[in-house]
């Protein structure tokens, strides 16, 4: 996607979360309450998968700090 549009991974990313944020939000206020356990495997896995992405950049950005942190002194 990334060589398609010419956008970068990380705002293909938070597109990607947001637009499931909304399916989520749009579904919850169908109902009172999110059951949970009717999420499907398959859903939950797309957002492990997004969340670990964001942790890896999260991580990445901190070592970068660091660095720049180590650098200056």
């Amino acid at each position: 996607m990334k060589q398609e549009t010419g956008k970068p991974m990380t705002v293909l990313l938070d597109q990607a979360i947001r637009e499931l944020a909304m399916r989520y939000q749009a579904e919850s206020c169908l109902t009172e309450e999110l059951d949970l356990s009717t999420v499907s495997e398959e859903t939950w896995e797309e957002i492990c998968e997004y969340r670990r992405a964001l942790d890896g950049l999260d991580y990445q950005r901190c070592l970068d700090d660091l660095e720049e942190i180590k650098n200056g002194l």
